[in-house]
This record gives structure tokens, sequence and C-alpha cells, in this order.
């Protein structure tokens, strides 16, 4: 399970599925994001939202939330509603500059 946000564009963005592009690299490592590299392979797999996962699990305060996306933050932290993100008291996260005319041509 993924987590996206809401915006809606295709690919990215929405509940019910994302396509996430898989990379195989060096020693067996895999680099899973949604923009586009050479060689990967898309996948679809199910997503929800961040409000949609507070709200699943009952959640009315997080201590600490931590995201390692992969240039999904572009997806997760604009389009989440200010009670979604009202109730994380910190977030610990990488983030990414990222080319958005490599995003997946589903996206």
């Amino acid at each position: 399970m993924a987590l996206t946000g809401t915006n809606g564009r295709q690919g990215v963005g929405r509940s019910g599925e994302i396509v996430l592009n898989v990379q195989a690299l060096d020693a067996g490592e895999m680099h899973v994001s949604s923009y586009w590299y050479p060689d990967a392979e898309p996948r679809s797999i199910p997503s929800v939202s961040l409000e949609e996962l507070l709200d699943a699990h009952e959640l009315d305060v997080v201590d600490l939330l931590k995201v390692d996306c992969e240039g999904g933050e572009y997806d997760i932290f604009p389009e989440a509603p200010d009670r979604a993100l009202d109730c994380i008291r910190n977030i610990a996260m990488e983030w990414h500059e990222v080319d958005t005319t490599k995003r997946s041509s589903s996206g």
C-alpha cells in the first residue's frame, strides 16, 4: 500500500491505485518512484491519501510521521487537508529535487 496525495492526477496523487517505476540497481538494490527512470518497470499498487490513512486508524494525534517516498512528497503534502497536517506533531523526511517532465507516462 502506498501513501499518495489527493490531487487526482492519473497514476499519482489519488486513492485507489498509483503507478510506481521499479528500477533494479547494482547488488540487488531496487529503486522505486513515481518518477521515470531508464529501464524502470511500471507497477500498479494500491494507495491511500494521508487523510484516509489517519481516518482508517482513527488517529487524532501523530507524534512522528517518517516519510521516505522518493519524490512522492510533491503529491502527498500539498494536497493534504489542514485537518490531517494539524494532527501531526513532527515530520522527519527526505525531499528530492525532481524533474517533473520525467513523470511516468501514465501520470
